[in-house]
């Protein structure tokens, strides 16, 4: 048997222990790094789209195309939300089986002439940083670094509250916002809260790259460092 878990969220770690009964002494949770630097870096990286225009606003969201990423929830928030502002767009990088199905969805919601699916990105970074906000859809995740790499591209977040991940970035209203996943209406009024509203945008971006030096490789690292002297130096 392992002497440590190191799981990558709190909500994990409960999980661990609730369900399997691993003993909380057998258990740490210590939160994945990104590479802030990195990150950065190539968000600043110039991108062409027609999307990208004068008067217009971008969502963006990034994932594999996949079940738990729901992907169909997203488009139905569109929907919603180009309703109450038609000049909105959204853009989705990621690859996946379910690629065909989100499409054919999209011309039946009547949106596909304002969504594209751009597929994977060597610098999904630099797409980021260019919309106005970046939306997590998912019905579960195991610790979205996706949420963290949008607030290092200082682009403001609506996300489902899923397990796990999404409440442990976000605080409601302070550096994000938080909706319940089976809520498309709510996630739809908060999107379009968020396009309304520049000076809640500019607030929520900044409260975010100030918390994001937290997860940086020099900050989690020395974490582990001083797990294992403690640990494996009795």
């Amino acid at each position: 048997t392992a002497d440590l878990i190191i799981t990558n969220s709190k909500n994990t770690e409960i999980a661990l222990k609730k369900y399997f009964h691993v003993r909380s002494d057998k258990v740490r949770t210590i939160y994945n790094p990104i590479d802030l630097e990195r990150v950065i870096a190539k968000s600043e990286e110039g991108v062409v789209h027609p999307f990208f225009k004068n008067y217009s606003q971008v969502m963006i969201s990034v994932g594999r195309l996949a079940e738990a990423k729901r992907f169909d929830r997203l488009l139905r928030v569109f929907s919603l939300v180009k309703k109450m502002n038609p000049e909105v767009y959204l853009i989705v990088i990621g690859e996946g089986d379910l690629r065909p199905v989100l499409c054919e969805l999209a011309v039946k919601l009547n949106v596909h002439k304002s969504v594209e699916f751009i597929g994977f990105k060597d610098n999904p970074w630099a797409w980021v940083s260019r919309a106005d906000i970046f939306v997590l859809s998912s019905d579960y995740e195991g610790f979205p670094n996706v949420l963290l790499e949008a607030m290092a591209c200082k682009t403001p977040i609506v996300s489902t509250d899923c397990l796990s991940g999404p409440g442990e970035i976000i605080t409601n209203g302070e550096n994000g916002l938080l909706v319940p996943t089976t809520d498309e209406e709510g996630m739809a009024t908060a999107v379009n809260t968020l396009l309304k509203n520049k000076e809640l945008r500019r607030k929520l971006s900044q409260s975010g790259f100030n918390r994001i030096d937290a997860y940086g490789i020099s900050k989690i690292l020395p974490q582990y460092e001083r797990l294992f002297v403690s640990e494996f130096n009795q």
